[in-house]
């Protein structure tokens, strides 16, 4: 799998496992020896920064500001099939 870009670290998780945390992009995750025949179950987790939460609330002078950075996946998300 391939996530081309994100605000933040990346963690994928397949069947609840996590396949480890990325900072930079391109994410790419090896989702092979995760796998079940039949369903199974993909979550993508993107941490954020403090900032993003700061922007919450009002500085010394009582603005609030909005976050500079992006949030979330940002990019695309592509699965590939090796076979």
């Amino acid at each position: 799998m391939e996530i081309t870009d994100a605000s933040e670290g990346v963690e994928v998780f397949v069947n609840g496992i996590s396949l480890g945390i990325q900072i930079v992009p391109t994410y790419c995750f090896d989702l092979t020896d995760a796998l079940q025949e039949g369903k199974n179950q993909l979550r993508i987790e993107v941490a954020t920064t403090l900032e993003r939460q700061m922007a919450k609330f009002p500085d010394q002078l009582g603005q609030v500001t909005e976050a500079t950075c992006g949030s979330g996946i940002t990019g695309e998300v592509h699965l590939w099939r090796i076979s």
